[in-house]
């Protein structure tokens, strides 16, 4: 008798430690900064995330560089001066007492077949419109990136609010316990049962201020924050924008990536029209003033034209490669609009499955677990029964409410990439959403 008198003090006393333990852990923070104050908005995140940028500043530096570079592409080439003697005898001195021996002066001009110059500063307006929408490429996946992130932050702290209500279940389930063991009305499993659960509910916190650190760190990053500035609580998440129309045909049409294809197998195209001109002979004109001496200066026109001698085996060649070139950017094109089709269809159903798995949450789900837990724990005070059933009630309740919570997460960052896939603006949500 004895001994199981002090087994029931020890195992009360270790109770009584776990419910101390339960306490400590609920005043602890989740995790670095979550209990320092409140996230900035989404929105405001995205324009710091655009304005400090280290790849879009790249991008936008060489787009300005390829802009400036369209006008030069199509510019004539600098004139040749030209100075020339023209002495009617190798042994003699004629300038000035022959009529046809002179000094000339001239300037010469090079002029490309027409056509070419325009051809030119085609490509490198290509060249630009190419870094233009890769530029857009990547701010749409900045855009997207950061807002997945965020909702992942979201949904880990909505996770923190519901381990506290779990916490405080445990503890008022531990101190039963340990009373009707106490007592002599209880067994020991039922002791041992809810101080497993409460340990298992602080080495799930534990775990989530790990991956809080985690996603915070990649936040801090996309957004340039300093690094370790605590980051807040996020309260609560944009609504969706709802869906219309027929958004795999635009996804294949209009998708960043599909744009920048377009870009480069338009690039492609005028390239291998300058290469078509560039068989065409170029030309050069002439001028100047023939000085012999007393005699009336001599007035010098002249036209060249380049001679086609080896042009088809150096150019044609070239030709060829450019409109290969061409057929290649065509193909990537086709291959870019097939992944924007096929990964528009896979949103779509992760869309519509994320909608109906929520409705089945907030419908029954939820109810039902928060019903089952109330009856389990309604039966075991009343009666002496199995302890067990209230645990994994518990432990079903707060699963439930944690997968919601990460399903409202999932919803946003499937229309973020949506919107990003369909070329919208990222953030197409006004008011809030969901809140821990």
């Amino acid at each position: 008798m004895q001994t199981i008198r002090t087994n029931s003090v020890l195992l009360a006393f270790a109770a009584g430690i776990a419910l101390a333990a339960v306490a400590a852990a609920a005043q602890e923070p989740l995790a670095e900064g979550a209990g320092s104050g409140v996230a900035p908005p989404l929105a405001a995140l995205q324009e710091r995330a655009r304005e400090r940028s280290p790849r879009l500043g790249e991008l936008a530096r060489r787009l300005a560089a390829a802009r400036e570079e369209i006008a030069p592409a199509g510019a004539l080439a600098a004139p040749m001066a030209e100075v020339r003697l023209v002495n009617m005898s190798l042994g003699r001195w004629l300038v000035g007492s022959d009529p046809m021996s002179m000094i000339e002066t001239g300037v010469r001009q090079e002029l490309p077949y027409p056509g070419k110059r325009a051809a030119r500063r085609a490509v490198a307006a290509a060249a630009a419109e190419t870094l233009a929408a890769e530029y857009h490429a990547a701010a749409q996946a900045l855009a997207r990136d950061l807002t997945a992130l965020y909702a992942r932050l979201w949904a880990l702290d909505a996770e923190a609010p519901l381990l506290a209500q779990a916490e405080e279940l445990y503890a008022l389930l531990a101190a039963t316990a340990a009373a009707r063991y106490a007592a002599g009305e209880g067994d020991q499993a039922a002791l041992l049962a809810v101080q497993l659960a409460i340990s298992e509910l602080a080495e799930r916190r534990v775990a989530l201020a790990g991956e809080r650190a985690a996603v915070a760190a990649e936040l801090r990053g996309l957004a340039d924050l300093p690094p370790g500035e605590p980051f807040g609580r996020v309260e609560s998440l944009p609504e969706p924008a709802p869906l219309a129309g027929d958004l795999v045909a635009t996804a294949a049409e209009r998708a960043p990536e599909v744009a920048l294809r377009r870009a480069e197998l338009a690039g492609a195209a005028r390239r291998e029209e300058v290469a078509r001109l560039d068989l065409r002979p170029d030309f050069a004109l002439a001028g100047g003033i023939g000085w012999r001496g007393s005699d009336d200066p001599a007035l010098l026109l002249g036209l060249g034209v380049e001679l086609p001698i080896g042009r088809r085996h150096r150019q044609e060649p070239l030709r060829r490669a450019a409109a290969e070139r061409v057929a290649a950017a065509g193909e990537a094109h086709r291959a870019a609009a097939l992944t924007a089709r096929a990964e528009a269809e896979r949103l779509l159903a992760a869309w519509e499955r994320t909608a109906a798995q929520l409705r089945l949450f907030d419908e029954a789900l939820l109810p039902q677990s928060a019903a089952a837990f109330d009856a389990a724990r309604a039966s075991y005070l009343a009666t002496r029964g199995d302890f067990s059933p209230v645990v994994e009630s518990a432990r079903r309740w707060l699963d439930l409410r944690v997968r919601r919570a990460g399903l409202v997460a999932e919803r946003l960052t499937l229309r973020a990439a949506l919107a990003a896939l369909l070329d919208e603006p990222t953030l197409p949500a006004t008011g809030a959403g969901d809140r821990p």
